[in-house]
This record gives structure tokens, sequence and C-alpha cells, in this order.
């Protein structure tokens, strides 16, 4: 009986050991490495080469004459010159009152296009003031003024509206204590009287520049 129990008991254990030989062991993460990017036919990037150190021939300069726009037209000396029939311009007088209260008047004014923005320059006690007005008509009576002003190159006044009339003073204030006024007028301008124009005339009787001669007496 107990080589039987004992023959049992070793059934047991071998049964035991042969069980624990074919169960799995207990898992244990394990993180696979990345897969390897698959090849492409990219060649490898070439370093660029160091910038030359050489001087560079500058480019050729654009041709802007067709795009820089001309600067404002200038005050007209002689409007009636080239005119065929009577035309109607801006009459521009300009005042100027400086900083050191010196003022300067143009009594005879200048003619310039309506419409038509024009520069005039004025040298007066050392310095230099430089004008660009443009005077539209508005209305029958009504004008509309537009100025840039600069004293000494420097500028002062940029695109700076007033509402005038016909032959009405309008004035500007500058900062520091100056001033500027404009009036402006129609003046209308006729041509010029023109040469003579030639003309033919059929004279009386014999033509005096033919040559002939007087009929000598006694002729038929």
């Amino acid at each position: 009986m107990h080589r039987l129990a004992l023959v049992l008991l070793f059934a047991a254990v071998a049964c035991e050991k042969s069980s624990a030989s074919a169960m799995p062991t207990d898992a244990v993460a394990v993180t696979e490495p990345p897969s390897a990017t698959p090849a492409t036919d990219t060649p490898p990037t070439t370093p660029a080469d160091p910038p030359s150190t050489e001087p560079t021939e500058p480019e050729p300069a654009t041709d802007t004459a067709d795009t820089i726009p001309s600067g404002p037209a200038k005050p007209i000396d002689d409007p009636a010159d080239g005119l065929t029939e009577p035309k109607d311009f801006a009459l521009v007088k300009l005042e100027v009152k400086q900083a050191n209260k010196k003022v300067y008047k143009d009594p005879a004014g200048k003619v310039v296009e309506w419409s038509v923005p024009t520069r005039v320059e004025v040298d007066f006690d050392g310095h230099k003031h430089a004008f660009v007005v443009t005077a539209t008509r508005s209305g029958k009576s009504g004008v509309a003024i537009e100025i840039d002003y600069e004293l000494d190159g420097t500028e002062v006044i940029r695109s700076a509206d007033l509402a005038s009339k016909l032959k009405e003073r309008g004035v500007l204030l500058i900062e520091g204590g100056g001033a500027i006024a404009v009036t402006v007028a129609n003046k209308r301008v006729k041509p010029k009287a023109g040469a003579p124009k030639d003309t033919i005339m059929q004279p009386d009787g014999k033509d005096p520049l033919s040559g002939a001669e007087k009929p000598t007496k006694g002729a038929p």
C-alpha cells in the first residue's frame, strides 16, 4: 500500500513538472524598433556653394520715361499765344505771411489753366516759397482750390482744400504764425490780331500791271 502511494506521489510530481514546462510564461511588453524608412530614388542633397566674393555688375536701369509723370505746369506768360478763339483762364494771386510777420503780395497774379496743377515759385526775404495750385470752377461763381506749399524745400502744407468764390480772398493759416491767402478770378483772353489776309481784287478797266502801252495817236 505504501509502495502504491509512493508511486502515485512520484507520478503526480512528474505530471506537475510536465505541466509547468508546457505552460507559457507571463508576457513581457516589448517595444518593436521602428521600421526603417524605405529607400527612395531622391539623390542626396548637395551642399550649396558658398557665396561668391567677386563683385557683380549692376543691372541695367529700366527706362522710366513713360512711367514717371511730368511735373506741374508753369504759369502762362502769354496766354494769347496760339489762340484761335477766346478762352477762359484762371488768374491766381498769392500772398504769404511769414513767421517774422513780413508779407509778400503778388499784385499782378499768375495766369494758369483751369483745373491744371501749376507750380508757382516766389523768392522773398531770403526764403524760397513754392506753391502747387489747382483752381477748379464750381458752379457759376464758386472755385475749389487745392494747395501744396513748401518753404525752403520743406513741405509745410499738402493737398489743402479751400472753397472760395471768384475774386474772393481765401486764407489758410500756417502753424507758427504764418498764413497764405489766395484770390482766383476768371480771365478771358482773346486771340491776337492776325496779319491782314491776302486778297485778290479785280481792277476796273485795264490791269495796271499788264504792261500794255497806251495806243498811239492816229491808230484806228
